[in-house]
């Protein structure tokens, strides 16, 4: 797999960088090479062929605009996309246009669909079954996220879950040096153990002849950890890394994630530096590492751990945005996140997601305690909206 990714790579390079973008372009010597890739494509990536003639026609539909969102949403996570675009546009202001993909109308409901056109200005709603042949890849999760970032339409991509939340204007990872100078940003998971193990390392020497210098330096590499990757927030330069996405996605094709990636790793978490490496495309981690936001829960853990949620940091360390929505839920309460403080350390407890240490808790910064007011106004405002929608408000019109 890795070989015929590579050499698909160096034959559209080849090409691209000479302009030629169809047959009648290509010098008799390179018709070979033309043909090859072509014969390539069409038998590794037979998906593509529904919404797209050839890889130059997937270059040119998916980067007819500069910047924007894309976010995979279905039913069961149609009230976290709510607040994640109200977030958007009421807390941080951000008026970039959003892409909302979903398998077809069993996974988002027309009545969803109709509600967020109906409420969210410059958003569009993109049906996966309609761009790719989903009766090769039976899209039904995780596996439609690397598609989503294939087929949306912007250059400059961020894919975000629908339950992701941000502390800053989202904007602002589009300026780290690391995504310009490689045209990735990727955020770095805790350092947890899966048991039993996934025996990652010896699935990817298996199919990696070569690497970079990362790879052998890394926790997942090295065996501390079973997730490397932590990927509700993950940023793309098209332009830079086409077929580093091509590559991810052709580890959640069907055969790919049930015989191989489902088997060796959790969901879609290693997918994106895996398609990285097998494409050989440099990539950006944010250095900083997860951490507790929340505050000092009584009943949940005493003595002054900090718990609520995993924050991820932006390169300066402070607490950017989050997973998992506005509610902590432990010993079966489920509570509104508090934005009191950040704690540092490797220690967490998952399920409470407290920091066990207390040598380094912070204040959150007074900008980011505001967003987290307006992040809980929005969860009153739209709790009544939600309620009635899912009893049959909003009929389709």
């Amino acid at each position: 797999m890795t070989v015929n990714l590579r050499t698909m790579k160096s034959l559209h390079t080849y090409f691209d960088e000479r302009g030629i973008r169809s047959p009648e372009q290509v010098r008799h010597r390179d018709l070979a090479a033309w043909h090859l890739l072509h014969q390539l494509v069409d038998r590794h990536l037979e998906w593509l062929k529904k919404g797209y003639s050839d890889i130059f026609d997937v270059q040119r539909q998916s980067m007819t605009e500069k910047r924007g969102f894309a976010m995979c949403v279905g039913d069961n996570k149609f009230a976290y996309a709510v607040h994640a675009l109200a977030a958007l546009r009421e807390v941080h202001g951000n008026e970039l246009p959003v892409e909302i993909f979903f398998r077809d109308d069993d996974d988002l409901s027309k009545r969803y669909q109709q509600y967020l056109l109906s409420k969210f200005a410059n958003i569009r709603l993109r049906r996966l079954d309609q761009i790719f042949e989903n009766y090769i890849l039976e899209l039904r999760g995780w596996d439609m996220k690397p598609f989503s970032v294939l087929a949306s339409s912007f250059k400059e991509v961020m894919l975000i879950d629908a339950d992701a939340l941000f502390l800053y204007n989202p904007d602002k990872l589009f300026d780290e040096q690391g995504f310009k100078d490689t045209g990735t940003l990727f955020f770095k998971d805790r350092t947890l153990l899966q048991w039993p193990r996934f025996g990652g390392r010896q699935w990817v020497e298996s199919f990696l002849p070569s690497y970079s210098d990362w790879l052998p330096k890394s926790r997942w590499w090295m065996g501390e950890t079973d997730f490397e990757l932590h990927s509700p927030v993950v940023l793309f330069d098209k332009q830079k890394t086409l077929w580093s996405i091509i590559a991810a996605c052709k580890l959640m094709d069907k055969w790919e994630r049930e015989q191989q990636t489902f088997v060796y790793s959790h969901g879609d978490k290693e997918a994106f530096w895996l398609g990285a490496e097998m494409t050989l495309t440099p990539f950006t981690f944010v250095s900083g590492v997860p951490m507790a936001l929340g505050g000092f829960i009584e009943g949940v853990m005493e003595n002054g751990y900090v718990c609520g949620t995993v924050a991820l940091p932006d390169s300066t360390g402070r607490p950017f945005w989050w997973n998992g929505g506005m509610y902590h839920t432990a010993f079966g309460q489920r509570r509104i996140i508090q934005f009191d403080f950040y704690a540092l350390g490797s220690y967490h407890v998952s399920g409470p997601e407290c920091m066990m240490e207390r040598d380094f808790i912070y204040d959150l910064p007074e900008e980011a305690a505001q967003a987290g007011k307006e992040h809980v106004d929005i969860v009153k405002r739209y709790k009544v909206d939600l309620a009635l929608l899912h009893q049959g408000a909003y009929p389709l019109v």
